[in-house]
């Protein structure tokens, strides 16, 4: 089994983790690795479903006052990409082929859909993020990773390098396994609550999510 969870990187004084935003993009907040002068990257997950990424690094932009990037990486084999920089986000872009739409392994459009771009746009996007972000970014190193064949999960770390952090730090010695024991059964829980109310949507009953779902 790969890699499925979501990867966000922002800058904020305190831990991202609190700042409004970061819960939309899942509720297991799994690790949390410093970047260097304030910027961290943050590993999350809960969600099953394709997010909609857009609103998730708009609102995080708008709280941190920082650019932001994220990726949502599907069991290893593609990863939807997006940033925001203040209110303006960009087109969410799929890592697993940036020339065609993203799909399923039946071929189907993967909801929201991610837009087929040409590889020098994908570039040119990512490029002007970081220079809004005030971080060197290698432009070979870029292109390199959005090219390259390696699992999604892994050319994501591999382009946030690429983008000019000063590094990919351990992870913050408050960062646990929140899936392990001894805190296991209260994210079983989470996760058992969340996918209930996800069965009552997609069967379209009437009674809406719990704000503890």
């Amino acid at each position: 089994m790969g890699y499925t969870g979501v990867i966000v990187v922002g800058r904020s004084a305190r831990l991202l983790v609190h700042e409004e935003g970061m819960d939309d993009f899942g509720y297991q907040h799994r690790y949390v690795r410093p970047l260097g002068d304030g910027w961290q990257l943050v590993e999350t997950g809960g969600h099953l479903e394709t997010l909609e990424l857009r609103e998730p690094c708009r609102r995080l932009a708008m709280s941190t006052g920082r650019p932001v990037l994220a990726a949502q990486v599907f069991d290893s084999d593609r990863a939807l990409l997006c940033t925001a920089v203040g209110h303006t986000t960009g087109l969410v872009t799929c890592r697993y082929d940036v020339l065609a739409a993203c799909g399923d392994e039946d071929g189907a459009r993967t909801p929201p859909g991610a837009t087929g771009r040409p590889v020098g746009d994908v570039v040119s996007g990512l490029l002007a993020w970081s220079a809004a972000a005030g971080l060197p970014a290698d432009p070979a190193a870029v292109r390199t990773v959005v090219t390259g064949d390696q699992l999604a999960d892994d050319a994501v770390f591999a382009l946030v390098g690429a983008l000019g952090v000063a590094g990919i730090g351990r992870t913050l010695p408050r960062a646990f396994p929140v899936e392990s024991w001894p805190f296991s059964p209260l994210s079983t829980l989470a996760y058992l609550a969340r996918m209930s109310a996800l069965g009552r949507a997609r069967a379209g009953e009437a009674e809406p999510m719990a704000s503890w779902e």
